[in-house]
Formats: structure tokens, sequence, C-alpha cells
């Protein structure tokens, strides 16, 4: 089974990462793509159906990391969040695809157990153990902890098997 992870966010302020992991192997992770200023569900769709016919991998299980507003949190980033996440559960739903929503607490507690359970530790954890993950992706300077939580979801899933 191909996990498809993902830490809705887009943008600069809050951005957002997917991960494709089968048996323990990330076969992608990436920021996620925008269509102006939302996600761009079509190009992931497509990029989960190739990964499930490169693998001849029938199936395909949808993990999003939960979100919710916090009285900390800004305006503009719950803007950012929350309709990416709304349009992830939709395109596991239209798609078919088993749905897991996993809150934070939850994939940090087994992906980072031991660490701080921050950005800078999901961060640190993904260059350590999945060195090929490219965490600066084009010229970013600062490691893109979207892509690095969406590899952390993914860990919790294949090890949790949700």
């Amino acid at each position: 089974m191909i996990y498809a992870a993902f830490d809705p966010g887009l943008g600069d302020s809050m951005p957002g990462g997917m991960c494709f992991m089968r048996d323990g192997i990330i076969l992608e992770a990436a920021e996620l793509p925008a269509a102006g200023k939302i996600v761009d569900i079509p190009h992931i769709v497509r990029r989960i159906q190739f990964q499930m016919c490169d693998h001849i991998d029938p199936y395909a299980h949808v993990v999003v990391e939960r979100q919710h507003a916090r009285p900390q949190d800004s305006h503009r980033s719950m803007n950012v969040a929350l309709p990416g996440y709304g349009q992830f559960i939709g395109m596991a739903q239209a798609m078919l695809w088993p749905l897991t929503i996993v809150q934070p607490k939850d994939w940090k507690a087994v992906a980072l157990r031991g660490t701080a359970r921050d950005k800078i530790a999901s961060c640190a954890h993904v260059s350590q153990r999945y060195p090929s993950v490219d965490l600066h992706p084009g010229r970013r300077r600062k490691a893109h902890d979207g892509i690095a939580d969406a590899v952390c979801i993914a860990e919790w899933a294949n090890s949790s098997n949700p």
C-alpha cells in the first residue's frame, strides 16, 4: 500500500508538503503544488496514480494532519491551512481512497520520539533518516518543514498501519 501523507499549507508563511511512502521507502517527497492560491489537487491525484501504476499497487491510503484554529494562530495562517485540509479530505473521498486524519501529537510521538517535537526536530529527523529527501527545494535556504512533517506523517502511517 502506498501512503500519501500531507501537511496542509501553502506559500512561504505556512509551507505544506507531501510524501508518498511504500514499505518504509520514500517514493516522492515535495512541497505542495499550487494552482494560484489553492493546492493543485488534480496534479496531486496524477502523482498518486503514477506511483500506484509505477509500483503496481492498487491501493493508496491518504493521511492528512488534522488542522484546527487556535487562539494564537493568525487569521492569515488559517486561511492557508484550512482550505487545503478540506481539499485533501474531498480528494480522498472522491477517489474512494481510505483516509486517516492524524493529530500532530500522535505522529510526533512516533516519528520524533525523544526530541523537542517541533519543526526543527522534524527537519533534523528527516535529514538524518532520509538523506535523499531534498528539504531545500529551489533556492530555499531554510529547511522546508512542510516536507519534513509530511515525511514524518508518512513514517507514522507506515509504522502504525492506520
